[in-house]
């Protein structure tokens, strides 16, 4: 029946009827996106809130976590990461540091009164009590710890150009571990060839020496690091180029070159390199060498008659070389 035909009862009882099955319809439907629009502001006013805090609370950690780094407070940064395991590079970056820590201490002992400058070149400051404090008690390096985040890096495959096991060597090096340096340095030269550069540095190279243990361990390391023990022409060779002005502006404030090298004890090396300083006087060739620290005091090759600590006495070059191997001292490479 057209609705226009109804009576006014009929009409209103018919939308009445309609309206109730439509609401009947619909409820379903509505019933679900109430649901939906309570689940969106639970997550809004619950979840999402929880999840940036948690963001938050981690990108906070990443900030402390750096300034630790930078203030070289080992045991908060440690704290942090622990914390925080995952911190994007974060085993890698305190495993790097401390082991930068660590190369500076080892250079500190090749030349006493570095240290404060090594420390300000790896971008932590110096203040005046710092060197006070330093020259009264050198702080011991965290070489363990150092080993331990490193070797945790490499667990979660954190090894950026592989500079992570390129430290690692240096530190099994510094710690004594010959065959896990030797192994831990070829690794790293698989992994990135051009950081045979950098184990060539001299004071990266001592480092690796340090766990050498006779001759035959010596000559590996040079080896592998494309090196040689230097001969006699290699010596004459680095006396003329830096006697000479052109080469060398310094030639006449500084007539000597200086050498790393390592003492063989009885078949063993004594572990910390000594430098040893060969002259270049310019009268006929002849010349003179220092060896220190082989004792208290330094030895000089020729032993001197003078006792007023002139040098007056000079021989050649071979002849130092020769006493240089009876006393067991090898060199290794130019300072």
């Amino acid at each position: 029946m057209p609705v226009a035909k109804m009576k006014g009862f009929q009409r209103d009882e018919l939308w009445a009827k309609v309206a109730r099955d439509i609401k009947k319809a619909v409820t379903p439907q509505q019933a679900v996106e109430e649901m939906s629009k309570q689940s969106v502001e639970k997550k809004v006013t619950h979840e999402l809130p929880a999840e940036y805090e948690k963001q938050l609370q981690q990108v906070i950690g990443v900030l402390d976590f750096r300034q630790a780094i930078k203030a070289g407070d080992w045991e908060q940064a440690e704290a942090i990461l622990q914390k925080y395991p995952n911190l994007p590079g974060g085993h890698s970056l305190l495993g790097l540091s401390m082991s930068k820590e660590v190369r500076g201490y080892f250079i500190y002992q090749l030349h006493p009164g570095a240290y404060p400058q090594v420390i300000e070149g790896l971008g932590r400051s110096v203040t005046p009590m710092y060197y006070t404090q330093f020259a009264q008690s050198p702080p011991a390096p965290p070489k363990l710890d150092a080993i331990h985040w490193l070797e945790k890096a490499l667990q979660y495959e954190d090894d950026p150009d592989g500079n992570v096991t390129g430290s690692l060597a240096l530190m099994y090096g510094y710690n004594d571990t010959y065959d896990k340096m030797i192994d831990t340095f070829q690794k790293a030269r698989t992994i990135n060839p051009s950081l045979i550069s950098d184990f060539q540095r001299p004071d990266n190279l001592m480092m690796l020496m340090y766990a050498c243990h006779d001759l035959a361990s010596l000559e590996e390391v040079m080896r592998d690091v494309n090196l040689k023990l230097p001969k006699l022409d290699e010596v004459q060779q680095a006396l003329r180029e830096a006697s000479d002005p052109k080469n060398n502006p310094n030639a006449f404030a500084q007539p000597y070159i200086e050498w790393y090298a390592v003492e063989l004890r009885m078949g063993n090396t004594s572990k910390m390199p000594i430098i040893v300083r060969i002259a270049f006087p310019n009268k006929n060739g002849l010349t003179y060498a220092q060896v220190s620290p082989l004792s208290p005091t330094s030895i000089t090759i020729p032993k001197q008659t003078s006792t007023m600590g002139i040098i007056d006495t000079l021989i050649p070059v071979e002849d130092i070389l020769k006493q240089l191997t009876d006393i067991g001292v090898v060199l290794i490479t130019l300072i």
